[in-house]
């Protein structure tokens, strides 16, 4: 998913301290220790840290892996210790969302930004029928103001356009496009909600 390197920026929060919520097997996590960042991975998985845990060793670079329910963030981590919380495709599978963005409000500096990937309502997977679930923009900044954050932006972005099973041949309508049509349609029924919010 090329997008991440985009959204995450993994660069620029060198020197920053960084906490992912929902780092699973720590993908994002290598990217954001690489880049310099004084990361922090919590998941709710023993199963994904351990995992995680082995991908850190075997990059070789620092991280500090809590396993806990992000609903209780605060029970682990300092107030107002980070510069970067970010969350991808995770929030919506945890019991009560809006108790973790609260409890992220309260971790996060008040400079400090909260990248969150959020499904898509109306993107081409709930047209097509792959899913059924998602936010709108709207929603999204509504959730995001009801537990005081302000959106700074929101993108839409990423369509999967291979085969189930085989990653290497497109789908026959996506490979009748254009990169340029395909790149609008993405960015107009992507899957994922990119959001950049600050507390406000």
């Amino acid at each position: 998913m090329p997008h991440i390197l985009d959204f995450a920026e993994f660069p620029r929060w060198s020197g920053a301290r960084v906490l992912e919520i929902g780092c699973g097997a720590g993908l994002d996590g290598v990217s954001f220790a690489r880049a310099g960042v004084e990361y922090t991975g919590l998941d709710i998985s023993r199963a994904a840290l351990t995992v995680a845990r082995r991908a850190f060793d075997w990059m070789e670079v620092d991280c500090n892996l809590v396993h806990a329910d992000a609903a209780h963030l605060m029970q682990n981590v300092r107030q107002a210790s980070f510069d970067l919380i970010y969350c991808f495709d995770a929030l919506q599978e945890m019991d009560d969302p809006e108790e973790v963005i609260r409890q992220v409000r309260r971790a996060i500096r008040p400079t400090g930004e909260f990248r969150l990937m959020l499904p898509a309502r109306n993107s081409w997977a709930v047209a097509v029928g792959d899913t059924n679930d998602g936010f709108s923009k709207t929603q999204a900044r509504a959730l995001l103001r009801a537990n005081d954050f302000a959106a700074m932006s929101i993108a839409q972005d990423y369509i999967f356009p291979y085969e189930p099973g085989n990653p290497e041949r497109r789908l026959p309508w996506f490979e009748a496009m254009t990169p340029a049509m395909f790149r609008k349609l993405e960015q107009s029924f992507g899957t994922h909600l990119l959001i950049k919010a600050q507390p406000s």
